[in-house]
């Protein structure tokens, strides 16, 4: 019974010899937070460039290392002046880039070093790989980069827009197609 099990669970996140990441496909998607009720507000990096394997056994090892260059003047939300405000009133103050590695899969979690502004933040994202898409999903805090000044300035100039409250913590969120590779 306990060998049945383990198939049933294992083998889908292991029954190919070989999985390929499709880099063109590698989203990075954010959620911040507006309002008393926390209602979200998502978006993303138009500009992400994906620098590791693209070939693994396993996902561990397709992502473990890899790391991601997110041109942080390139926002999209679907709404222009939204994306403007975020662009000249917070990320222009973040820096130009964010740049995220995998340094380490660890308890069924990726431990990421994220550097946005001056300061790198472990984060904790957690993959999945289903129907061919692998996700990391996970939270970070604005206040833990030390960008308090950015935080201010996008909370001042949405404040209205916010009813008075802009939150600190982002959901985040990375995609990529994730395939059987290719016989050779």
């Amino acid at each position: 019974m306990r060998y049945l099990l383990t198939m049933l669970f294992i083998l889908p996140l292991t029954s190919h010899a070989c999985l390929e990441l499709q880099k063109d496909s590698v989203k990075v998607q954010w959620t911040g937070y507006k309002t008393a009720a926390k209602v979200g507000v998502s978006g993303i990096f138009t500009d992400v460039k994906h620098d590791g394997k693209t070939k693994a056994e396993t996902i561990d090892d397709l992502i473990n290392g890899a790391s991601l260059t997110m041109n942080l003047s390139t926002p999209s939300s679907g709404n222009a002046a939204r994306d403007l405000n975020l662009k000249d009133k917070f990320f222009k103050l973040v820096g130009k880039q964010a740049v995220a590695k995998v340094k380490k899969i660890d308890k069924g979690l990726a431990r990421v070093d994220l550097k946005m502004g001056k300061k790198t933040v472990d984060v904790a994202l957690v993959p999945d790989l289903k129907d061919d898409v692998l996700t990391l999903s996970g939270t970070l805090d604005m206040y833990d980069f030390a960008i308090d000044s950015a935080f201010a300035s996008i909370a001042k100039t949405c404040r209205a827009l916010h009813e008075g409250k802009t939150w600190n913590d982002v959901a985040i969120k990375v995609t990529a197609n994730v395939t059987p590779c290719k016989a050779q």
